[in-house]
């Protein structure tokens, strides 16, 4: 008690000085909008676990649900986390880190990574690691394999006069 009756005090005390009385706030601040949340209710690769009181995936003989592409999918198409697979599949994945990284929509990504042919050299890709969406600060040039994606990697004035040199060096070479 001896508390509140201190700072009964000091109010009265500011009062006598003169001092406004602090009122409560009469204004009030908007509500932050609420982000769309992930539900896995409506979600068939999900089941809530009484036990553990919480969501948990469901496997079903081998099989996995992707939240991507809304598939069941053997456990082998998905990357392992702790142990359990992830919840897209590899090649969801792989879309899902392009549209990020290159800020591209999902059609665009399908429609680089169906490309089978290098943009630069015209060279059929060998296999997917090969094939890599070249990009600069303007966006997403076009798809070139492993050999022209160093050849372009810095793609400066000095860079481009460096190949021309070497292009005028092999026309003209002469056996010594």
């Amino acid at each position: 008690m001896h508390q509140y009756a201190l700072r009964d005090n000091l109010c009265a005390a500011d009062n006598q000085q003169g001092r406004p009385i602090r009122e409560p706030s009469t204004t009030t601040c908007p509500a932050p909008k609420k982000r769309k949340r992930f539900t896995l209710r409506d979600n068939p690769g999900y089941a809530y676990n009484v036990q553990q009181h919480r969501w948990t995936r469901v496997m079903k003989d081998g099989y996995a649900w992707c939240c991507d592409c809304h598939s069941w999918k053997t456990i082998d198409a998905f990357a392992c986390v702790k142990g359990q697979p992830y919840h897209y599949c590899k090649p969801c994945q792989r879309l899902r880190k392009a549209m990020y990284r290159y800020r591209i929509d999902r059609s665009t990504a399908v429609n680089l990574y169906a490309v089978q042919k290098c943009t630069c050299c015209g060279r059929n890709f060998k296999n997917r690691r090969h094939k890599h969406i070249h990009h600069l600060d303007a966006g997403v040039i076009g798809v070139v394999c492993l050999t022209c994606n160093h050849l372009l990697r810095d793609e400066s004035n000095e860079h481009l006069q460096r190949l021309r040199c070497c292009v005028a060096f092999i026309e003209h070479r002469v056996k010594i």
